[in-house]
């Protein structure tokens, strides 16, 4: 099964997913990643969003997840 990758809006973190994830109770993997410069990712002064889109694809190709949903 490929997982599901959870990604929050501007100004959030992954917190915003904690009860989300297991209410939805997916039988998949569950993923939620921190765009550049929210949570516990590095910071990131000014990123745009194509630097943000870019770090979200290099983490997930780090993670070895080559298809998802």
């Amino acid at each position: 099964q490929h997982p599901i990758i959870f990604l929050h809006g501007f100004g959030a973190d992954t917190s915003i997913w904690r009860w989300v994830i297991p209410a939805l109770r997916v039988p998949n993997e569950a993923i939620a990643l921190d765009l550049l410069g929210h949570g516990a990712s590095r910071a990131a002064t000014g990123a745009s969003i194509a630097e943000m889109a870019l770090a979200i694809a290099a983490e997930i190709t780090q993670r070895g997840i080559t298809d998802a949903m």
